[in-house]
Parts: structure tokens; sequence; C-alpha cells
């Protein structure tokens, strides 16, 4: 059975490769807001996968 972090982990991942969908499409204008409103409910986002997400979608 998968534990609840890891189903988590999962669902997070989903929600950014949406993002990043989304943005290639112009969807959405920036990843970068709904990213730190993911920090700002309490989800974790290492650092390092944060600038990589931000460099996937060409944002700073």
């Amino acid at each position: 059975m998968k534990s609840e972090s890891s189903l988590n982990r999962r669902k997070i991942r989903k929600k950014i490769g949406l993002l990043l969908i989304a943005k290639k499409k112009g969807i959405i204008i920036e990843v970068k807001p709904i990213l730190d409103q993911f920090l700002s409910q309490g989800k974790r986002i290492s650092p390092i996968l944060y600038q990589e997400i931000l460099g996937m979608a060409e944002e700073s």
C-alpha cells in the first residue's frame, strides 16, 4: 500500500506537469505564482526542484 506522502508527491508532480503544459499552450501566463501558492498552502517543493520547474517554464 502506498504511503500518504507518496501519494501527495505524485499529486504534486501531476499538478506541476499540468501547469507546464498549460503554460506551453498559453492557457496560463506564469507558473511561478501558482507554485508560490502551493508553497503557501504547505506543499513542499525543494528549492532545486522549484528552480528547475521555473527553468522548464522559461521563468526566472
